[in-house]
């Protein structure tokens, strides 16, 4: 009764599901679960031509998802006739036994229905089994087309790679991705063939280095061309390479060999972190990547090497060219163009090699080079080449043909060769020049003792010229025994390679003489000795100075041990090593009494210095000791010399004594002197106050002025220290102030200038220098400036050089009247001018240009004796 409630679609579901499985496997649950709802549809009123629908639905429905062909539709539709007939005796309520027949008839529908089935199940299989190879095919092809669009990418970016470590990052990124892989590695070998790896993914530093090191500890050098191991679990290797391995995590390996052209270029090593099966396909296009990378490598590697023999083409201090078979130029570098002149290569581009020679070496290239060249391929040798400018100049030509007809020439500039060629001769010449004119006797003879070369020196010693003795033997030349002992000594030389240094007795004309000579081999390029130099020094005067030195020596000791004073020598740091007689005398001990004592080393060496004398009695004295520095078997020492000068000291002190009492003697002398002149000024002004003449009272004051004059010199030598040197600068300060003072009533519009260098001499040359002044500087107060005219007067003591002074009076006033000669007036100021400045030795000139200038050049008088 339920049944009636369900829907349309209810049914159809149901019967959905049971055709399904019936189509699947179970047919006969499925079979009769329809038939039980064939039943129970038609109970429920359900007709029996709609339900053979539904039937034949469901089965064309699941036969459509299980792929079914047109004769296995066509079997589903009978079968659903027949089993909506076999639901009609229970629709029409038909006798028992059609319904059996029925169902008999059922039996063998579904025998045959199940025999289909099995051949539509097999079919199916086939079928689903065909499919699947097919996605299997097609996935193959589509990683084949992923690889060789992954292959053709790596390949376009090693066709644009600039440098060889481009060419290794993109051959690393190309196989990482075409492979699908995270680890990958490139090794190059070094010099000693150990692959080191230059470049890698997905590898630690630390792994790397130890593997490296492990090929370096192993001598891993070989070749062994591609080397696949799917789980290295299952190979023997080193317990070393085991703990590197485990710790960087790697299963499994493949390495394969980068070669091109016979040439072992490195190796491409991928690495998985698990045991991994390695396709054939995997591996043929690992090799053709690695093939790739070799191509790229090789040419790069190509590349470059022609970019360097390029770069150094073109930067070869030789001229380099290359000429086609009509002899024009095709390439020259910059040094090429340069040797003949010109700024620029291309300058010389597409002309004849030919044009750049004048005519005679046209002709000698065309008769003799280029036959020769033809000949053998090949001519080398010297021309003259000719500049863009017209000069000549010689090079250095090296001419290869090539097979095309071709060419190419290597010019080298040998200018400055041949200027060293002939500075050589000329350097050669003098060497000979200077051999000739040595003193000393020099040779070079050969292994065999034959000379190969002499000096002038040396002819002179054999008395034979050069061309008697070159090629000569030793034994040629020499007495037998002297000619034997040369040769040992040649013999021992070339065995032992060293110098030797021997003194030589050999007989001249005039007797015996003694050689000092200096042997030593000459060395060819490979070390080898092929000849022995000798350079002999003639030493027999040498000798003759060394014995009269050793008597010299003998009566050197002699004055040495009987001089007064003391001689000690001792070291640096003051042990003594020697001593006279007269020093072991001065310090009161016994002979060889003072070696091996100290010294007490002054500051000073060359300069005497007083030291202090203590005796061995204990005695005190006062020596003079003067240290020079010498050398003392081969060590540096000094030699002292002393002197006792205790009773000098003494005598000393008193001269000293009674020298500071005549100086102070002298300083009151000074002082009387300069007293007494001021009393003898004093009186002439006393009188001329007394007198009306105004010539007289000049004259006085004149006398007067002179006098004082003379008394500051003598003022000044009682205050100085010094009472043989005056400043003469502070002397002529001190007088024209004076003077100013005396005639203070022009000095007011009258400016006195000084201009003083700082100069002491004696009085011998003060004082005439101080009347001069004071001559000069009153004449120029009492004349130059008439009617109180304004003015100057200017005093400057100069040094013109080391021994001359120049003392100069000017004054810009009115002048010497123009009839005044200042050589032949008889006014007595003048004429004192006159005599002084000869009595300074002098040289004198007046200058009227502006004003009056007098000018006296001298040098310092020495002192005269008095007594």
């Amino acid at each position: 009764m339920m049944l009636r409630q369900r829907t349309f679609d209810e049914i159809c579901e149901q019967y959905d599901t049971a055709m399904s499985a019936y189509l699947s496997d179970d047919r006969a649950f499925s079979l009769e679960s329809a038939y039980q709802i064939g039943c129970l549809a038609i109970e429920a009123g359900l007709d029996i031509t709609k339900l053979n629908h539904i039937h034949k639905r469901s089965l064309h429905h699941n036969w459509k998802n299980c792929s079914g062909d047109r004769d296995s539709l066509q079997f589903i539709d009978r079968a659903a006739d027949f089993f909506a007939h076999s639901l009609l005796p229970f629709a029409t309520n038909e006798p028992q036994s059609k319904l059996l027949d029925l169902q008999q008839l059922n039996v063998k529908l579904e025998e045959r229905v199940e025999l289909r089935t099995q051949d539509l199940t097999q079919l199916n299989q086939r079928l689903l089994e065909e499919i699947a190879e097919r996605q299997q095919t097609e996935a193959a092809l589509n990683l084949q087309l992923e690889r060789l669009k992954g292959l053709y990418r790596m390949v376009s970016a090693l066709n644009q790679t600039e440098t060889l470590q481009d060419i290794y990052k993109v051959a690393l990124e190309g196989i990482r991705d075409t492979l699908k892989i995270e680890r990958v590695a490139l090794l190059i070998p070094d010099n000693d063939g150990i692959s080191r790896y230059q470049c890698s993914l997905g590898l630690s530093k630390g792994y790397t280095s130890a593997v490296e090191d492990y090929f370096v500890s192993i001598n891993e050098n070989q070749d062994t061309g591609t080397l696949i191991i799917p789980d290295l679990e299952d190979r023997e290797e080193t317990e070393e390479l085991a703990v590197i391995r485990e710790r960087e995590g790697i299963k499994a390996i493949a390495s394969f060999p980068m070669r091109y052209q016979g040439k072992n270029l490195g190796r491409i090593s991928v690495y998985y972190d698990s045991p991994h099966q390695f396709a054939d396909e995997e591996i043929q296009l690992a090799k053709t990547i690695t093939t790739y990378i070799s191509v790229a490598i090789t040419r790069k590697t190509t590349e470059l090497t022609l970019k360097k023999q390029l770069a150094a083409m073109e930067t070869s201090a030789d001229g380099i060219a290359i000429m086609n078979s009509r002899g024009e130029y095709t390439y020259l570098n910059q040094a090429h163009a340069h040797i003949f002149g010109y700024d620029r290569a291309d300058e010389l581009l597409g002309k004849n090699w030919l044009n750049l020679y004048n005519a005679a070496i046209v002709n000698f290239i065309e008769s003799h080079v280029m036959p020769s060249a033809l000949e053998i391929g090949y001519w080398n040798g010297e021309l003259t080449g000719t500049c863009k400018d017209g000069t000549g100049f010689p090079h250095e030509l090296s001419l290869t043909l090539l097979a095309d007809g071709g060419s190419v020439c290597i010019s080298h500039d040998i200018t400055k060769r041949k200027q060293a060629e002939f500075e050589l001769r000329k350097a050669q010449q003098l060497l000979q020049a200077i051999l000739d004119n040595s003193p000393s006797s020099i040779f070079v003879v050969d292994w065999q003792g034959k000379y190969m070369l002499v000096n002038r020196s040396y002819e002179r010693l054999v008395a034979r010229a050069n061309h008697e003795v070159i090629g000569k033997n030793v034994a040629d030349i020499w007495q037998p025994e002297i000619a034997s002992a040369f040769i040992d000594s040649y013999i021992g030389i070339i065995k032992s390679r060293q110098p030797s240094e021997v003194e030589e007795v050999v007989p001249q004309a005039d007797g015996l003489h003694t050689y000092f000579t200096v042997k030593f081999p000459l060395m060819d390029d490979r070390g080898i000795p092929y000849a022995i130099c000798g350079i002999s020094t003639d030493i027999s005067d040498r000798k003759k100075s060394e014995a009269a030195m050793r008597v010299s020596e003998n009566r050197l000791q002699t004055i040495v041990s009987n001089i007064s004073d003391g001689i000690i020598i001792a070291e640096e740091n003051g042990h003594i090593i020697f001593a006279n007689p007269s020093a072991e005398k001065l310090f009161g001990l016994q002979p060889q009494g003072l070696v091996d004592s100290y010294l007490e080393m002054p500051e000073q060496f060359r300069h005497p210095t007083e030291v202090e004398i203590v005796r061995a009695n204990q005695k005190r004295g006062v020596g003079e000791m003067q240290m020079v520095k010498i050398e003392w078997d081969s060590s540096p020492a000094y030699i002292a010399a002393i002197r006792d000068i205790t009773d000098r000291k003494k005598v000393e002190k008193q001269i000293q004594r009674s020298l500071q009492e005549k100086e102070v003697l002298l300083k009151e002398v000074h002082h009387r002197v300069k007293n007494n002149l001021q009393v003898i000024s004093s009186l002439l002004s006393i009188q001329s106050r007394r007198l009306s003449d105004r010539q007289s009272i000049d004259a006085l004051t004149d006398c007067q002025e002179r006098i004082l004059s003379i008394a500051l010199i003598h003022e000044q030598l009682y205050q100085a220290k010094d009472l043989s040197q005056i400043g003469l600068d502070e002397y002529i300060q001190n007088l024209a102030n004076r003077l100013a003072v005396t005639y203070s009533d022009r000095a007011e519009k009258v400016k006195l200038r000084l201009k003083l260098a700082p100069i002491t001499v004696n009085i011998e040359t003060a004082m005439p220098c101080g009347l001069i002044v004071n001559e000069l500087i009153s004449n120029s107060f009492k004349h130059a400036f008439p009617n109180q005219r304004s003015g100057k007067i200017r005093v400057e003591l100069t040094r013109f050089d080391p021994d001359r002074l120049i003392l100069s009076v000017s004054d810009n006033g009115v002048g010497l009247p123009d009839d005044l000669d200042t050589l032949t007036t008889q006014s007595l100021g003048l004429m004192l001018i006159r005599k002084l400045a000869r009595q300074l030795e002098g040289v004198t000139t007046w200058d009227y240009t502006t004003g009056t200038k007098f000018q006296v050049m001298f040098k310092g008088l020495d002192y005269r004796t008095r007594i």
